[in-house]
């Protein structure tokens, strides 16, 4: 893991800031991660002309796994040919890096390298040569680990000054692939079309861990605690019972009424009539999309709700982290004034 990632994961409440002015990469080799990565956020600073190549290699004599002897022959004669100086091989595996490297060591080259991702974090080069290593006999889950792997495709792009140069098993990849268009089946397409096609953000997919006490619920849970530990007029509780928390008297949904739960409640504390409830939170994974008994029991909640005028939120799975984004919405569902942003509190501080 890279310190940032360790920081998100660990940090869910500060505010990421993203550093918006670009400078080393030309607009044509960035374009790929401002639209896979940044959510054309990125504002591009260098309008130097790039050259994006593709060479597709029929990787058939890989000599142990995650390699393939031929990429790496067809990147050392490149280098050879062109007299290319600085300039780095990516690869997502360790092995292929190894070879690559003996093989300019065996034709004398000494001021190229070759390594993972991790080793060139914070370089930059005027010539990136990515190697793919794939081949028929890579296995799916390596494809899985390697397909949408933001750090790796988006640190192997972005360190490219002048030329970025994919090698690649095209057809071994498209069979890998299934037709999913994933980041680095739009990174192979990108760089064979010189930049010319448009870059399509591939789904999420739904996470079916059961909402029933999941680790998202914990999750939800503990990224609102900090703030309405803040508050005096509000407390939150999770696995709360639909029977302790509400009145009904609609015999239709009584056997539901007793045996569910609510993930999380928001109580407004009250002075005569102690706590009253605001709001009902659902995390939702995908067999609230999926499993019928599990989207009929969403609409028995729903009614449940309905008929006390109890306002029900849901929040998918990949949302239980946004800490920023969960405030804004649970303060608008709770009539509040929207909470200041970082931005606005320095400008309160500078005034």
């Amino acid at each position: 893991q890279s310190i940032l990632s360790l920081m998100r994961e660990t940090d869910q409440t500060s505010k990421n800031i993203i550093l918006r002015y670009h400078y080393r990469c030309p607009k044509k080799i960035i374009e790929f991660c401002n639209n896979s990565f940044y959510n054309k956020e990125l504002i591009v600073k260098n309008d130097k002309e790039a050259s994006l190549q593709f060479f597709d290699i029929k990787n058939n004599n890989p000599e142990e796994r995650n390699t393939s002897y031929d990429e790496a022959s067809e990147i050392v004669k490149l280098i050879i040919k062109n007299h290319y100086t600085n300039t780095t091989v990516i690869t997502p595996f360790k092995k292929q890096a190894e070879l690559i490297n003996k093989l300019l060591k065996e034709n004398d080259i000494f001021d190229v390298k070759a390594g993972t991702i991790h080793t060139v974090q914070g370089d930059e080069s005027n010539t990136i040569i990515f190697s793919a290593a794939l081949s028929p006999k890579t296995g799916k889950k390596t494809f899985a680990w390697m397909k949408d792997n933001e750090e790796l495709i988006n640190v192997a792009v972005s360190r490219a000054k002048k030329d970025l140069i994919l090698f690649c098993d095209y057809e071994s990849m498209c069979k890998l692939d299934q037709n999913e268009n994933s980041t680095f089946k739009q990174l192979a397409d990108y760089t064979r079309s010189d930049g010319n096609i448009a870059i399509i953000k591939p789904k999420v997919l739904l996470q079916h861990n059961f909402s029933n006490n999941s680790v998202a619920e914990k999750e939800l849970y503990e990224t609102l605690r900090p703030y309405f530990e803040m508050k005096n007029n509000y407390i939150i509780e999770r696995n709360v019972k639909v029977s302790e928390c509400l009145k009904i008297n609609d015999d239709e949904y009584m056997d539901y009424y007793f045996k569910s739960e609510f993930d999380l409640v928001i109580f407004k504390k009250g002075n005569i009539s102690g706590l009253e409830p605001k709001l009902v939170v659902e995390v939702d994974g995908g067999e609230h999309l999926i499993l019928d008994r599990t989207i009929r029991n969403d609409r028995k909640k729903e009614i449940i709700c309905g008929t006390v005028r109890l306002k029900l939120l849901r929040v998918a799975n990949s949302q239980t982290k946004d800490y920023n984004c969960l405030i804004q919405v649970l303060s608008a569902c709770l009539g509040e004034q929207r909470p200041l942003n970082l931005i606005e509190i320095e400008e309160g501080i500078d005034e």
